[in-house]
């Protein structure tokens, strides 16, 4: 199971919060009566959520399923700035 669910299993659990964050707000209806208190929610959950992932992810730690390939104009342009 391990090779199926990459990540460490808070970021499942942060997941699983998502989704039950989104099904309270839609049985509310606070995107319809609330909308931008609700768009603030959403921006400053979202921030804090990828804030927290990148600080606390360690630096060549695995957490996609296959490794990137590094692109083509990445590979050339080694020479920094002209």
């Amino acid at each position: 199971m391990r090779d199926f669910f990459l990540g460490k299993p808070w970021h499942w659990l942060i997941v699983v919060g998502i989704f039950c964050g989104m099904w309270v707000v839609g049985s509310y209806k606070l995107h319809v009566t609330n909308f931008n208190p609700f768009i603030m929610l959403i921006m400053v959950g979202a921030a804090f959520i990828v804030l927290l992932l990148v600080k606390t992810t360690k630096r060549n730690e695995q957490i996609t399923r296959d490794p990137l390939p590094e692109s083509a104009d990445a590979a050339e342009d080694t020479s920094g700035p002209e």
